[in-house]
């Protein structure tokens, strides 16, 4: 329902604008978003695999403020059993590089790993 509204899904005006308009809010909103990855169900996680596809992938260099949190999940979602969401995860993984440089990339993971001590527990 946030993602629709910040992202202009219904709304023409908002839609017309693009990422650069509802950027900043999806960045605001995605810490409680990102907070329920790990633990979610797998329809919901490739549910949310399609959001990240849909509206982060996007955004231009808006994505830099949620990066952090966004690889963090991804990471997390690298240890999923399943194939299908396995495959989404590097799949938007080799994106992001992609977005915003191999310098950038890797240095978010660097620094999410030593930051967050259940990644790779």
């Amino acid at each position: 329902m946030i993602f629709q509204i910040h992202c202009g899904d219904g709304d023409p005006e908002q839609a017309k604008k693009g990422p650069k308009a509802w950027g900043s809010s999806l960045a605001f909103y995605s810490p409680g978003l990102f907070s329920f990855y790990q633990f979610a169900k797998l329809d919901v996680k490739l549910k949310f695999n399609d959001l990240i596809k849909k509206y982060y992938l996007r955004l231009g260099s808006e994505i830099l403020a949620c990066l952090n949190g966004l690889i963090g999940i991804l990471l997390l979602g690298l240890d999923d059993q399943n194939e299908e969401a396995l495959k989404g995860v590097e799949d938007i993984l080799q994106a992001l590089e992609r977005k915003v440089g191999t310098r950038m990339f890797y240095g978010t993971i660097w620094l999410v790993s030593i930051l967050s001590c259940n990644i790779f527990s």
